[in-house]
């Protein structure tokens, strides 16, 4: 995943609210500290972002009808990509990652896209 990221950048994630406040939890972590996370977990971990389109047989409902959404300007991309996380086969959590993304020339000299920012919000499953 590091090569798809640009060095030294955070991500912000956006939490539920800890009773009694009811105001979200926003926490930034470093990519490297995510990462690190995620992979030394000993739980299975199975993250599922939605289509952009849906063909018939998709599962649709399982991210409410909402569809991964790509915006480009020159050199300036954004990903809005619903998801939702399995544990251990079970859906756990749900939200939307938010890809902040930049061109630029790559190792062999040929543009590349890589991510220059990640925020994502989380939710249980409701059950």
């Amino acid at each position: 995943m590091f090569k798809t990221v640009l060095p030294d950048i955070h991500t912000t994630l956006i939490r539920p609210p800890q009773p009694p406040s009811t105001i979200p939890r926003v926490i930034q972590v470093p990519i490297a500290e995510l990462i690190e996370r995620v992979t030394s977990s000993t739980e299975q971990m199975e993250e599922n972002i939605a289509l952009a389109a849906w063909e018939e047989g998709d599962d649709g409902d399982r991210f409410g009808g909402r569809k991964t959404e790509v915006r480009v300007d020159g050199a300036l991309g954004v990903a809005w990509t619903p998801f939702e996380v399995l544990v251990d086969g079970v859906a756990s959590t749900c939200g939307t990652n938010v890809f902040s993304l930049v061109k630029r020339v790559g190792t062999v000299g040929v543009s590349e896209w890589v991510i220059c920012g990640i925020a994502d919000t989380a939710r249980p499953v409701a059950g």
